[in-house]
């Protein structure tokens, strides 16, 4: 009330405020309801990506599980286990390249068996 300065009657005053705060709550909830359909969107893209990230780990399980020595233990090593090349040539007391060598050899192996789809993920 200390604001009202007395140009006009009370009741329009009151009603310019009301005006205005309803102005401001439409539009606050306008850009609320924009997120909520981005994160549905994000979420709904989200779920997608989860579950074929998921069959594509199925699928890269269980080539694994038949890739032979050393091949198996340095792409795990190197994926899982985000061990740096250095670190797998000293393991196997190789040099750093073969384990670059051999980590490529194995994904190349995998993607070979996944059908050729996937290549840049790994």
């Amino acid at each position: 009330m200390e604001n009202f300065r007395g140009e006009c009657k009370l009741s329009v005053w009151l009603c310019q405020i009301a005006k205005h705060e309803y102005y401001a709550w439409t539009k606050k909830q306008k850009r609320y309801a924009n997120k909520l359909d981005e994160n549905h969107a994000d979420q709904g893209e989200d779920l997608l990506n989860g579950i074929i990230n998921q069959e594509n780990g199925q699928i890269i399980r269980k080539i694994l599980h038949d890739l032979q020595e050393p091949y198996k233990e340095v792409f795990m090593l190197r994926v899982k286990g985000e061990v740096s090349y250095r670190d797998i040539g000293q393991l196997f007391s190789k040099s750093e390249s073969w384990a670059r060598v051999t980590y490529y050899r194995a994904k190349k192996m995998i993607v070979e068996k996944m059908g050729g789809a996937g290549n840049d993920e790994m």
